[in-house]
């Protein structure tokens, strides 16, 4: 079986959530294409459970399954829940045309190709997919054959992942 969770969020998260909050905390956040699209959000408690459902039902093996909240949110909506629980600077209205983005990304990844940069640039092809495409996927297929219903829901999943930022589990 093959699980295709979206964006994992949550508590004890030490790879996205640390850099983004980092980033709007030194305002160099940027909106791209608005922040209107959607994003394919799945707290991790909610993967763990679809997990433990998955295994159970032997009629799973072979299968394809998305997985997410099952709501839709849009990337603002994400990004200002983390900015007002974590009283973090609000971003800049001023935003960045998905075009430009996409042309600043790939000049930003050639450069660090071409003198060997051991970390990333500050844009790139997969910080724009997560910020200015649209990632939206049914979830319908795990709901009828696993059963699969998210039991936290956006709000409750940012309420917990903001307390746990909130306890100063960020790098400063």
């Amino acid at each position: 079986m093959v699980l295709r969770p979206g964006f994992v969020y949550g508590p004890r998260d030490r790879t996205v959530l640390p850099k983004l909050i980092d980033s709007l905390r030194q305002r160099q956040f940027r909106w791209i294409g608005g922040g209107r699209k959607a994003m394919n959000t799945i707290y991790v408690g909610n993967l763990v459970d679809a997990i433990f459902l998955a295994v159970d039902h032997a009629s799973a093996v072979g299968q394809i399954y998305n997985l997410t909240d099952g709501e839709l949110i849009s990337k603002r909506r994400f990004i200002e829940s983390l900015v007002h629980g974590l009283n973090l600077p609000e971003p800049s209205a001023l935003g960045v045309p998905l075009w430009l983005a996409r042309l600043a990304a790939w000049n930003q990844e050639r450069m660090a190709r071409n003198r060997g940069a051991t970390t990333a640039p500050q844009l790139t092809q997969a910080r724009l997919k997560f910020l200015g495409l649209n990632l939206d996927f049914s979830i319908e297929k795990a709901r009828r054959e696993l059963g699969y219903q998210p039991n936290v829901s956006f709000e409750r999943g940012m309420e917990r992942t903001v307390a746990y930022y909130k306890n100063g589990n960020v790098r400063q």
